[in-house]
């Protein structure tokens, strides 16, 4: 399997269509074979899994796995935010459950992806907090913090108390680690893009 790939953004998967692949998978006990973007990549990384269960990081979905390929020393349970899956296939094997496989059973779908709450939810005005914290996400896909949305964050910021603040701060420098740590191994540029995150992050007034 090759391990990465070009990013093309128009073919990915919205992330409705990519849990309910993983669910179909997850019912079958075979194998997903995913492309993962991880921050400020311009490319897909392939890896097969065996697709377990879903929680919560922040306000991310995320699906725990138990990776395959490729191999990885040790534990090799690692957790993917649905909405950096680019695309999800059939990785064709079946395997043996190592826990409970509770990702086909859909308790937190209708939560997640029901219409009628998402579109009552993008009527409703966002609260600081939660604009603030998109923000900063959004910022931190590329890598890299622009002089302008610097502005916007610090302009943001501003509508928070610091307890908020210092709290989205940890929240999202926990969420990038996370990332940057699921295959077991750090590269340059994440050193680097932790690096400007945590400039970035200091920059507004705080970091962990």
């Amino acid at each position: 399997m090759s391990d990465s790939i070009d990013f093309v953004e128009q073919n990915s998967a919205q992330p409705a269509e990519t849990l309910r692949r993983l669910q179909e998978l997850a019912s079958q006990q075979l194998t997903a074979r995913i492309s993962y973007r991880k921050p400020a990549e311009d490319w897909c990384t392939q890896r097969e899994v065996e697709p377990y269960s879903l929680t919560y990081s922040g306000q991310n979905l995320i699906v725990l796995t138990w990776q395959l390929d490729p191999v990885l020393d040790g534990e090799a349970w690692r957790n993917f935010r649905i909405d950096r899956i680019v695309s999800v296939a059939n990785g064709g094997h079946e395997f043996t459950p190592r826990t409970s496989v509770t990702l086909h059973l859909g308790e937190m779908t209708p939560f997640v992806f029901d219409e009628t709450r998402s579109r009552l939810a993008a009527e409703s005005k966002p609260s600081a907090p939660e604009t603030y914290f998109r923000c900063i996400e959004r910022a931190m896909l590329d890598g890299v913090m622009t002089n302008t949305e610097i502005s916007e964050a610090r302009e943001l910021g501003r509508l928070l108390r610091k307890p908020e603040l210092k709290a989205i701060h940890a929240q999202v420098l926990a969420n990038l680690l996370n990332e940057v740590a699921m295959d077991g191994k750090l590269t340059a540029r994440e050193e680097e893009q932790l690096r400007n995150m945590r400039f970035f992050l200091q920059e507004l007034g705080w970091c962990p």
